[in-house]
């Protein structure tokens, strides 16, 4: 049929690719990486920064604590999104 376009077949990247492994964060080796998703947004209803759900505390906090404060914050984090 003329003008009519013909469906791929070819499989979208996104349904071939592995999926990326969950971060665990009492499994993870070395330093902790920063929780930041870049999307710094306050929640003024939860207070919480919409992209990583940290306080302003645990930002601000975050550069000088220690690892072990790091993890509790990450595992925070999970529980803050397991509610979301």
């Amino acid at each position: 049929m003329p003008g009519s376009k013909k469906k791929s077949t070819v499989p979208k990247a996104e349904a071939v690719s592995p999926a990326k492994p969950r971060f665990d964060p009492r499994k993870h080796e070395g330093p902790l990486p920063t929780p930041c998703t870049g999307v710094c947004v306050m929640d003024g209803r939860t207070g919480f920064c919409q992209g990583c759900l940290r306080t302003i505390e645990e930002i601000a906090e975050w550069g000088s604590a220690s690892e072990a404060r790091k993890r509790q914050v990450w595992i925070t984090l999970e529980q803050r999104r397991a509610v979301q």
